[in-house]
């Protein structure tokens, strides 16, 4: 136990030292410290009060919406819900935990050390969820305080009722160390994680279709909003009321938890201990068949390719097509195929891996619109397709935008602007080279949609096409507003205020463009005026984002999620 903890210990230092002191290890200012200390006890005030405020707002408004279900309704809607944050305890974030483990900046000289396999999975796996784990138990207490409250339960049953989440909790926690352990060996020892991939995509979409039920109640009210019909042909198919019935069952454990007082949590409260209980000694049993320093001999051998590219560079094709682009200016090439090379060469971050979900999305919404597209009206028949893709376009951004950004290329980027390179050379290769990875998914995706549900082919591929240069700016200004040269790890690019300030805009091009077909009432003319729109959108983002490289003065803003992530 002391080794794991000096793991954690040393983790935490290393992250508040980052935070405090911006990394600076000579910095002994103690008012600095107690100064960060006492405000971030004054924020964490604030946010009990507020999770408190929240928490009694949010059961009432729960409560008044679900007034009109009967009794065996609400249960089953309680049980569904609890399902999908059971989901999303395991699944969120899972391969970014698990490549942050395999790339953790000590684990060369952890693997050297003598510690078992187990003390550094344990150590490893956990040193940044246990503060995040403390986190949110402490916000589950208020949570339970104030449901406890409104259930008017009395001060055991308040207890029994945090206890039983706290231990669905830690089942959920448990699973996940099991999955990342897991696939930890399996990477190290160079087998394939595709079954773990696909379990987590069938995971996720158990999650979204147990979401399409559980949001019913409080999207009844917007019958004349333009999804309605759509959400509404899915919520009662046959397929979606059969699952949330199943998953309902009284008798699994997380649906004990919708069940009364006080036998379903003295129930759920035995069982996920139990459950822990056996998961443990089942993972103990696969460690044990395991031989810790050929495990951990193969993770040294890993590390050696930590940094920069894998020794063998094999040559990309296509690269030479970029010499025979006119009209593109010689600088803009060298860092558009410097940035290609970078991104084709490179597979620490799990490129496959996120392009095999972002192909999973491309063939779900397609496949939900082949089911309800002939119950909804023309207009919104049309007009879904271009939505769509925008959709699709964002998550694809999201997910390689760390590999683009400027801040991507650390403090090497000094070297970038010092040499007789403008602003605007630099800005267009960073969007070429995102357009270059986004294209050939947007292809497929206006392909697949042509074949199968036959949208009006041009509007379309014109609209998917002018939007993609409006979505790759987002992400560009936001990743050069709050840039973060300091990280090696891609893996903690954007910065957080980055993430948020894609989020925002985000949803305020998306928001803008579905009033726009709302209210317009043509397609074709709501066609029109979002390419303009877009057209004009382009040439003002360019413009902020030359002006961004222009001003940059490598302030780095550091993930305010270190301590969690």
């Amino acid at each position: 136990m002391k080794k794991i903890w000096l793991i954690w210990n040393n983790r935490t230092r290393l992250s508040m030292n980052k935070i405090v002191y911006a990394g600076d290890p000579s910095n002994q200012n103690k008012t600095k410290f107690w100064s960060f200390a006492l405000a971030a006890a004054l924020i964490a005030v604030v946010v009990v009060l507020l999770v408190n405020s929240f928490s009694h707002v949010l059961l009432e408004w729960i409560h008044n919406h679900l007034s009109g279900l009967t009794e065996q309704d609400k249960v089953k809607w309680i049980s569904t819900l609890n399902l999908v944050i059971l989901l999303s305890w395991i699944a969120t974030g899972i391969y970014d935990q698990l490549y942050r483990f395999l790339l953790a900046e000590d684990m060369k000289l952890l693997v050297l050390a003598p510690i078992s396999l187990k003390q550094l999975f344990i150590g490893k796996i956990l040193e940044r969820t246990y503060i995040k784990s403390i986190f949110f138990i402490a916000v589950l207490a208020v949570f339970s305080y104030q449901l406890s409250v409104w259930l008017e339960f009395g001060l055991v049953k308040g207890f029994v009722l945090f206890a039983a989440l706290v231990s669905q909790f830690v089942f959920a926690a448990f699973i996940r160390f099991m999955f990342i352990s897991t696939m930890v060996i399996r990477k190290v020892l160079k087998k394939p994680l595709l079954p773990f991939a696909l379990l987590f995509l069938c995971t996720n979409a158990m999650g979204a279709i147990l979401i399409l039920y559980v949001i019913q109640p409080f999207v009844s009210g917007m019958r004349g909003f333009f999804f309605y019909p759509y959400y509404l042909s899915i919520y009662e198919s046959t397929f979606v009321q059969s699952i949330a019935d199943f998953v309902s069952y009284s008798y699994f454990p997380h649906s004990m938890m919708a069940g009364s007082f006080p036998f379903s949590y003295v129930y759920a409260l035995i069982t996920f201990p139990v459950l822990v209980l056996i998961l443990y000694w089942l993972s103990g049993k696969q460690l044990d068949r395991l031989d810790d320093r050929q495990i951990l001999g193969k993770m040294h051998e890993l590390q050696s390719l930590r940094k920069g590219f894998p020794q063998e560079q094999k040559p990309i094709p296509g690269m030479n097509l970029l010499e025979t682009i006119p009209y593109l200016h010689p600088y803009v090439k060298s860092i558009l195929k410097k940035d290609l090379l970078a991104f084709s060469r490179d597979e620490k971050y799990r490129w496959k891996a996120a392009f095999l979900m972002m192909s999973f999305g491309l063939a779900v919404i397609i496949s939900a619109y082949y089911f309800f597209e002939s119950k909804v009206d023309a207009l919104s028949a049309q007009a879904a397709p271009v939505f769509l893709s925008i959709s699709v376009l964002m998550m694809l951004m999201n997910s390689v935008i760390n590999k683009f950004s400027i801040d991507s290329e650390g403090m090497g980027f000094r070297n970038l602007v010092v040499l007789p390179v403008n602003s605007k050379q630099i800005a267009m290769a960073k969007i070429i080279g995102l357009h270059c990875v986004l294209l050939p998914f947007s292809l497929i995706y206006i392909a697949a949609a042509f074949l199968l549900i036959k949208p009006n082919f041009f509007a379309l591929s014109i609209g998917l096409l002018s939007a993609m240069p409006v979505i790759v700016l987002i992400g560009l200004i936001a990743t050069a507003t709050f840039p973060n040269f300091s990280d090696d790890s891609l893996l903690n690019l954007p910065s957080t205020r980055a993430k948020v300030m894609i989020s925002l805009l985000s949803g305020c091009y998306l928001f803008t463009d579905g009033l726009l077909f709302y209210f317009t009432g043509s397609f074709f003319v709501s066609m029109g005026i979002f390419i303009v729109m877009n057209v004009i959108l382009t040439v003002f983002l360019f413009k902020k984002f030359c002006q961004k490289i222009e001003g940059i003065t490598f302030t780095n803003f550091e993930s305010l999620s270190e301590l969690f992530d």
